[in-house]
């Protein structure tokens, strides 16, 4: 008899996980709104890691970021009610986070020291598959795209970094930025120029397309 109510309590347990994994994040909202205070701990529990990623890469510093990300959940968590259902709540929190971290970046008047993944280089930049004596380089490579995209003011970094590491649409990240749409294409399309500018100086192979900086 002990067996069975343990292994009851067992598939119990499976099963509130199973439900609150499977919870829509408009649900949660909903019975947090309804009084359900640790309903609130699953959106958290769901996005504190991509959040706390994207604020690392904006403010590129482990602590700021961590700092930057708690306070997005606080500020999500006291405008809950503005939240709409059937929007995407993660853009949503999204953008809280990256007002958070540009607000930051603002009081700093700095550019932090961490460098920000390669990834970020125009698609017209890695377009080729490396020979073998290119692949040699791929280390010195890379740190030269970091390099780069570090000497990139933030009007011009922030945009990338969200359209090409985080893959929020040009809208979504004029709404992120408080900038207008065309704004936001103008400075991504800038950010590209000087992006390639400063890398054909420093790695002339690479700006041409010979190299894939992966």
């Amino acid at each position: 008899m002990e067996l069975v109510l343990k292994s009851s309590q067992i598939l119990t347990k499976l099963f509130d996980r199973t439900m609150n994994d499977s919870l829509c994040d408009d649900r949660v909202v909903k019975r947090t709104l309804g009084g359900d205070v640790e309903a609130f701990r699953l959106l958290v529990k769901r996005y504190e890691r991509p959040l706390y990623t994207l604020c690392l890469r904006m403010v590129r510093n482990p602590d700021d970021a961590e700092d930057c990300a708690q306070s997005a959940f606080l500020k999500a968590y006291s405008a809950l009610e503005s939240f709409k259902p059937g929007r995407s709540f993660k853009n949503w929190i999204y953008q809280i986070a990256a007002n958070v971290c540009v607000d930051h970046l603002r009081k700093l008047k700095r550019q932090p020291a961490t460098p920000t993944p390669a990834e970020l280089v125009p698609e017209n930049l890695r377009d080729r598959q490396p020979t073998p004596r290119q692949a040699a380089s791929m280390a010195e490579i890379r740190q030269t795209v970091r390099h780069a995209l570090d000497l990139l003011d933030d009007v011009y970094r922030l945009p990338l970094l969200l359209f090409y590491m985080e893959g929020v649409e040009c809208k979504e990240i004029a709404a992120m930025l408080q900038l207008r749409l065309g704004t936001v294409k103008t400075r991504m399309r800038r950010g590209r120029i000087l992006l390639r500018e400063t890398i054909s100086t420093q790695c002339p192979e690479l700006a041409l397309g010979e190299v894939e900086p992966l």
